[in-house]
């Protein structure tokens, strides 16, 4: 097992770190100590997920105008995008083959790189103008102004 590791269960993401001491947790931040495969006590982190998959998929409502806006291009890109069980293919194909980076899409691998040359370069981050799947970020911040602005007069 790596020093660092993350398992993801689709309802949970558990972090292991085996550098870190078990003293000093704190358990208001989920801090919580596991065993390893080994049997070994391991630092871990865990982290609820997997709401944000149903509250984009239309599982959950949501009463936010402005939040709507942003959630209905999550909704398009993932009725275009790769299904859950296509990507977890790629993860599974990838620790079979000892891989660890996975990128479903060249896109944001490319954003990614973009963003480590400007941390090499210790440039300020700037947010991509369109992210892949998505309409240009101008357009998406003028809508979502648009929605606040309107939930604003009605409330």
């Amino acid at each position: 097992m790596a020093s660092h590791t993350v398992l993801s269960t689709g309802t949970w993401m558990i972090g292991f770190n085996r550098g870190r001491p078990l003293e000093g947790f704190i358990e208001a931040r989920a801090m919580v100590a596991n065993v390893d495969v080994d049997g070994e006590p391991i630092a871990s982190t865990l982290t609820m997920t997997g709401r944000e998959y149903a509250i984009l998929a239309g599982d959950k409502p949501v009463s936010d105008p402005a939040a709507q806006s942003i959630l209905d291009y999550g909704r398009k890109a993932i009725s275009e995008g790769m299904t859950p069980a296509a990507v977890a293919s790629m993860v599974l194909d990838a620790v079979q083959e000892d891989q660890f980076w996975v990128f479903p899409h060249q896109d944001f691998l490319d954003i990614a790189i973009a963003r480590w040359d400007r941390i090499g370069e210790r440039i300020n981050p700037e947010p991509p103008k369109q992210l892949p799947g998505m309409p240009p970020r101008a357009q998406m911040i003028a809508e979502l102004m648009r929605a606040m602005e309107q939930a604003a007069k009605k409330g």
